[in-house]
């Protein structure tokens, strides 16, 4: 070793150079291979940096850990950050010609991994690592093109890169993330990358901080721009905006969008804006701008279809003051936000792959092996295409959300969240109250902030409410979720009840909810048929709320209680009373009970409907006269749909009936 420092110019080549003199330590070498092919299976397994440095400590050659570093990226002729075992100790034992030695490109800069606190987003990330380039032995432009070779697993074809003026039009692609997740295990999987604790640094726990320093800055260095125009070819346009908290696992990241695109069915080229490949690293203010208003964040939401919250492990991106700032925003906060605008929330666990489809009555799928999981802002198109109905393949598919997440999320106060810049959480909470003093502290407590918190815990309260019907007890774990519901301010409400909630939910349950129902609803949908617990008394308190939702528009109920003929007079006069009902769809499964006149009433009054143009009407049990037909006919004929009153069915349009 001493010989190799001092006449050879470095332990890499001097080693090689040493070992090549003397033959014996080929059969040394053999040896070698053959003890590793008994232990580990094969001597052509791939191993990276961390296996080899540990190898090379425990054999106490009296190397450093920079010579170690040094004589394995000699080693990776290909930079890819693996190398075979074979190869290795052919390559340390010059069973490798000179002149295929010598013809390895030796220049390359040594990343030498450093670990410091880092305060951003106001909290010490233990574990942030930061790249440092040691100092080259080469000329700068050769070393230059060793660092491009380094980065060149995250280009399809050769990088050509662009320039995009409008930081909106810096989203990335699924494609893009997926490249760059392959470049991440050829390089730092069980590498020479290494955590706080010293210990090596697995690709599945890397994350986005780590991600900029070990791969956005030092590969966007030389052109000082940002990472999307570094791997793109031209504008690529906000379609969906992300909202997440940067110390998520970036496998898990990719994870969550890869099933949200599917989800929505998305276009391969769909842009996701994330603010750390869309904003320039190297010129932070003139992207993020003056204030949320002029910032980057919120010109990507203006342009985009709606916002994916990416939900962690311990929520803590609803900690953020920025992300609560793009929950504001994406739930109808701004007074130019498009109605349409979507807000959906997913979540994913650390090992795995995602929840498959559930089969009626069995247990909901669990994110325990690694699933991952939607709430989303009305149906998806999955959804629309069920044969088993929208409203239940929803509920399936979102039975996966951690329950336990939920209940997190229920407890956040936005007031609360953290930023790293005092003046960021200012400007932010003085954006959601309206003040236009942007640079004024802001009140500790303030109506808007109340109504934010309210919106943000009814998304989870409406998402989770069957869930939580099963597992908590009326009148004690469902307040909670009743009092966000009730406080919402949401639009759309949609519940199916299956599952254990056939047999365990009662009318205790179904009352609390219909008190919590809030008044801004202009769709909604309550399945409760098959629930064998539910009475007519908890249907008739349901259909007495209707009237106080001047704002409904599209109602779809389901029942399977038994109806008399002063239960069906009852929800006749409930529905009719909601003044805004332009579709409805009904079912009431059990009317044996009932009389033909009171089912022919009960038609007359939902005919009566001012605004009703759609009307679906299911009445079980009822065995109507060819008279009662007729009558049910003139009730309805203003209206297009279907009625099936027993076994008698029959589709209308506009005043004609036909058979169904």
């Amino acid at each position: 070793l001493a010989q190799a420092r001092s006449a050879h110019g470095g332990v890499a080549v001097g080693l090689h150079a040493c070992f090549m003199a003397d033959v014996a330590l080929q059969s040394v070498a053999e040896q070698v291979k053959e003890a590793w092919k008994r232990e580990r299976g094969s001597e052509h397994e791939l191993v990276s940096f961390g296996t080899i440095h540990c190898l090379l400590r425990k054999l106490n050659l009296g190397l450093s850990d920079d010579e170690i570093q040094s004589l394995f990226s000699h080693a990776d002729a290909t930079r890819s950050g693996v190398v075979t075992f074979s190869g290795f100790i052919d390559f340390v034992f010059g069973a490798c010609t000179e002149k295929d030695f010598r013809g390895q490109r030796m220049s390359e800069p040594e990343f030498v991994i450093d670990v410091e606190q880092n305060e951003e987003d106001g909290q010490d990330n233990a574990g942030i690592a930061k790249v440092t380039s040691a100092p080259a032995s080469a000329a700068e432009a050769e070393a230059g093109a060793a660092k491009e070779d380094l980065f060149i697993g995250l280009f399809e074809a050769p990088p050509g890169g662009c320039h995009i003026e409008r930081v909106e039009e810096r989203a990335i692609t699924l494609k893009q993330l997926m490249m760059l997740q392959r470049h991440l295990y050829s390089r730092a999987q069980q590498s020479a990358w290494i955590d706080r604790g010293g210990q090596a640094l697995e690709v599945e726990s890397i994350n986005l901080y780590h991600v900029t320093d070990l791969v956005i800055k030092p590969s966007t260095e030389a052109r000082r721009c940002s990472f999307v125009e570094l791997v793109a070819e031209a504008s690529q346009p906000s379609e969906w905006f992300v909202s997440h908290w940067w110390g998520e696992p970036v496998v898990l990241f990719i994870r969550c969008l890869l099933q949200h695109s599917k989800d929505r069915e998305c276009p391969r080229d769909a842009g996701y804006w994330v603010c750390a490949y869309a904003n320039n690293q190297w010129d932070l203010s003139k992207d993020i701008g003056e204030g949320p208003e002029s910032s980057s964040f919120r010109k990507a939401m203006r342009l985009a279809r709606g916002t994916v919250s990416l939900l962690d492990a311990d929520a803590v991106v609803y900690t953020r003051i920025w992300c609560i700032y793009e929950v504001f925003i994406s739930v109808g906060g701004a007074s130019d936000q498009r109605p349409d605008y979507l807000f959906d929330i997913y979540t994913t666990s650390s090992v795995g792959a995602r929840h498959g489809d559930i089969e009626d009555g069995g247990e909901s799928p669990s994110l325990a092996g690694g699933g991952t999981c939607g709430i989303t802002d009305g149906y998806i198109p999955a959804d629309d295409h069920s044969r088993k109905g929208s409203a239940r393949c929803k509920r399936h598919r979102e039975l996966g959300f951690p329950f336990a997440l939920v209940q997190q999320a229920l407890s956040i106060k936005v007031q609360d969240a953290i930023a790293s810049q005092e003046h960021d959480k200012n400007c932010i909470l003085n954006a959601i109250i309206g003040c236009p003093q942007v640079d004024e502290r802001p009140p500790k407590d303030h109506p808007r902030y109340d109504h934010l918190n309210s919106v943000l815990h009814g998304r989870f309260a409406a998402a989770s409410w069957t869930r939580a019907a099963e597992m908590l007890e009326a009148n004690e774990g469902l307040e909670q979720h009743a009092a966000a519901l009730l406080t919402s301010g949401l639009s759309k409400l949609t519940l199916h009840f299956g599952g254990s909630c056939l047999e365990n939910l009662k009318d205790p349950a179904v009352i609390l909810l219909g008190q919590s129902l809030p008044v801004t609803l202009n769709s909604l949908f309550l399945g409760f048929q098959g629930c064998k617990h539910v009475t007519s008394n908890a249907m008739l308190f349901i259909t007495s709320r209707l009237k106080d939702l001047k704002s409904l528009m599209h109602l779809e109920l389901r029942f399977s209680c038994t109806c008399d003929d002063v239960s069906l007079a009852s929800v006749a006069q409930g529905i009719a009373a909601a003044p805004a009902v332009e579709a409805l769809d009904l079912l009431m499964e059990q009317c044996n009970t009932a009389s033909n006149d009171a089912v022919v009433a009960f038609a007359e009054t939902l005919g009566q409907m001012p605004k009703l143009s759609r009307l679906t009407l299911t009445i079980g049990g009822a065995k109507l006269s060819n008279a009662d037909q007729s009558a049910v006919l003139d009730s309805v004929k203003g209206l297009d749909g279907k009625v099936s009153i027993g076994k008698w069915s029959v589709r209308v349009a506009a005043g004609a009936a036909t058979k169904a």
